[in-house]
């Protein structure tokens, strides 16, 4: 008979080894971290260097600017409204060419897709029987009349959340369909 003891300490030592296998793999992810931090430290010193680099060289920049500005200032202003006059046209002349584009583009796409969809239509129309005799039915307002329900012996109702076309019950039965909503 097995002591209930003996399973606690089962447990516990179940317990202590997974414990033991977590620190181990502390261990083993802080040195991995732990190695790599050196080459971290280079890289932020290398980008502390560009920076302060970069830093100064805005810094040259931003006398230059000042330097012209305070010299020209009516070309400055002249050049600087001309320039924004001149983006506003190109912004305004690329924003229609791409919208149209891309209006044309869509367009397109739509008209393909619905020729397409006509296409599988036609092929299914002229090629199969069923769709010779939808031809047929069509032409002489039949299919019309079945989509609609108004065929003899049957009649709309209403079951499943939409409108089906079912046979009366003094026909003997037939096929049932749902109808499209309008």
């Amino acid at each position: 008979m097995n002591d209930s003891g003996d399973d606690d300490d089962d447990f516990a030592l179940q317990e202590l080894e997974k414990l033991r296998q977590t620190i181990i793999k502390s261990q083993e992810a802080y040195s991995r971290i732990t190695d790599t931090i050196p080459e971290h430290v280079q890289f932020l010193e290398r980008s502390a260097h560009e920076i302060k680099k970069s830093a100064d060289e805005v810094k040259e920049s931003c006398k230059d600017v000042t330097g012209y500005i305070s010299g020209d200032r009516k070309a400055l202003i002249w050049t600087c409204s001309t320039s924004a006059l001149l983006l506003v046209f190109v912004a305004a002349f690329l924003g229609y060419t791409f919208g149209h584009r891309g209006g044309y583009a869509e367009g397109l796409a739509e008209v393909q897709q619905q020729a397409k969809a006509r296409s599988t239509l036609a092929e299914w129309a002229a090629s199969s029987p069923s769709g010779a005799l939808a031809y047929q039915m069509d032409q002489t307002g039949e299919v019309q009349a079945f989509g609609r329900c108004q065929i003899e012996g049957y009649h709309v109702v209403q079951k499943n959340g939409g409108h089906w076309c079912t046979p009366m019950k003094d026909t003997g039965g037939g096929p049932e369909w749902s109808l499209p909503s309008s």
